[in-house]
Formats: C-alpha cells, sequence, structure tokens
C-alpha cells in the first residue's frame, strides 16, 4: 500500500487476473465505482496482463468512472500470494471461469472472495467455502453490498487454518502425480485384468429366478 501511498486504514478490493473481456475488467470496475460512492477507505487494485484490454484502457476506464485516484493497476506481477497479502477482498466477476487457480489460493491464505456464480467458481466455493456467490444477472450495485457483507464480517468468509492446510494438501502436485499415475496404470494394464476388476466393482451378478427364465 506504500507504493501506491494509500493510507493504512485501507480496504483493499483486488482483481487477479488477465485483462479479458470474458472475465469482465469493466464490471470489476463499476463495482468499484459503487463502493467508492459509499466508504472513502476503499481502494482497488488489478493485477494482470493485457488481453481485450491493455492496461491503459482500464486505467482510462477507471478515470471515467471517477475512480482514478483509487484504483492502482501495476500490471502483472508475481507471486500471486503476495499480490493477495494486500487485499481485503477478492473480487472475481468472471461468470464461466474454470478452476481457477488465484481463487483458490485466495481461500488457502485467508483472504474472502466475492465470485460470481458458475462454473469453477461454483465448484470452489461450494466446496470449501471461503467466500459469496453473486448470480450472473446481478447489478453492480448488488455485487457491492455483497463485497460490503463479506468486508463486515470477514471471519464468516475465510476458513479455518486447518482446513486451508487440507485443502493446499488434496491441490498439491504429489497427490496430482500420484492420481495421474493411478489413471495411466489402469489404462496400461491387460484388458483382461481391467475387465476383471470392472466386475469386482460391479459386484455379484443376479441369479435369475427359475419364472424369469420362462420363455
Amino acid at each position: 500500500m506504500e507504493e501506491f501511498g494509500w493510507p493504512g486504514d485501507a480496504l483493499v478490493i483486488g482483481w487477479i487476473g488477465n485483462f479479458w473481456g470474458r472475465k469482465r475488467p469493466s464490471f470489476f470496475l463499476a463495482v468499484a465505482a459503487a463502493l467508492a460512492k459509499t466508504n472513502p477507505r476503499y481502494r482497488f487494485v488489478m493485477f494482470g496482463r493485457d488481453g481485450d484490454f491493455s492496461i491503459a484502457d482500464v486505467k482510462k476506464q477507471a478515470n471515467d468512472l471517477g475512480i482514478g485516484g483509487v484504483t492502482a493497476v501495476p500490471g502483472f506481477r508475481q507471486p500471486v500470494e503476495a499480490n493477495l497479502a494486500c487485499l481485503d477482498l477478492m473480487l472475481a466477476p468472471a461468470p464461466n471461469e474454470p478452476f481457477g487457480r488465484a481463487l483458490v489460493e485466495a481461500i488457502i491464505l485467508g483472504t474472502p472472495v466475492v465470485a460470481t456464480r458458475g462454473a469453477g467458481h461454483s465448484e470452489i466455493i461450494g466446496a470449501w467455502g471461503g467466500g459469496l456467490l453473486a448470480e450472473k444477472s446481478a447489478t453492480a450495485a448488488d455485487v457491492a453490498k455483497l463485497c460490503e457483507t463479506a468486508l463486515a464480517a470477514p471471519e464468516g468468509y475465510t476458513v479455518k487454518p486447518e482446513r486451508a492446510a487440507e485443502i493446499a494438501a488434496e491441490l498439491s502436485s504429489e497427490i496430482y502425480a500420484d492420481r495421474m499415475l493411478g489413471i495411466y496404470g489402469k489404462i496400461s494394464m491387460p484388458s483382461q485384468q481391467r475387465d476383471l476388476e470392472a466386475r469386482d466393482c460391479s459386484g455379484p451378478t443376479p441369479i435369475k429366478s427359475e419364472t424369469s427364465r420362462v420363455a
């Protein structure tokens, strides 16, 4: 926050992702504009590379909405966890996002999220919690209210440290490697052995009654 000249009591809402239209950076800024009218402590930061919109486009939109002075667009930065560390809330407005890494990392690190319902967002928050889901039809004002709800009681929208550790373990490269090796092992085994395992998993074959054999 020192880099952007923001006060220590600022409430920072962030975007993490490249500036593709499908991710709705313009909608993020519309939500930011709605929030800025309610509390002078709000600040907004958007980390990402050029996509359908350039960094210059995003800055211009922020200025046009009257929030250029409270919005930083520093471009792409790594590591992602360092970007998340400065946020009080992550806003992910993409309506059809796949299984997003940034959303998962926010949940693991204890940063509350507000995301648009659908695809990976629903799967992630539905499985682990850590935030609120907005309907695809929600307006910027509607989503701004969800952001305020999460920021008013962030402890209600974060997972406990022990659960965060479990989630991180579930998604570790070692676990994925084990699962992939298991799949390839089944694919590469002889067909007769695969058939035998399939029969074992399906249980015993039902015995037909005498009446069932009558033509």
